[in-house]
């Protein structure tokens, strides 16, 4: 995985930590393992475009602001 793919993911572990969201609520909304879910946020998997733009919308944020300073 890529520095800017661990940046985005460090970012939206950051923003679901602050809005109180659980990783396995995350995880539920996104139809995916919480496991699955888990490896992301460690980067020990990949996100897809399509999943960052879902999880901005769970979280109520302009995609834009994940990918800023990336």
């Amino acid at each position: 995985m890529n520095q800017s793919s661990k940046t985005l993911l460090k970012k939206i572990a950051s923003i679901r930590k602050a809005n109180n969201v659980k990783a396995e609520d995350l995880a539920f909304l996104l139809d995916m393992p919480g496991e699955t879910y888990k490896k992301l946020e460690r980067g020990t998997g990949e996100v897809t475009l399509s999943q960052v733009f879902k999880i901005a919308e769970i979280l109520k944020i302009s995609a834009g602001i994940l990918f800023d300073e990336i």
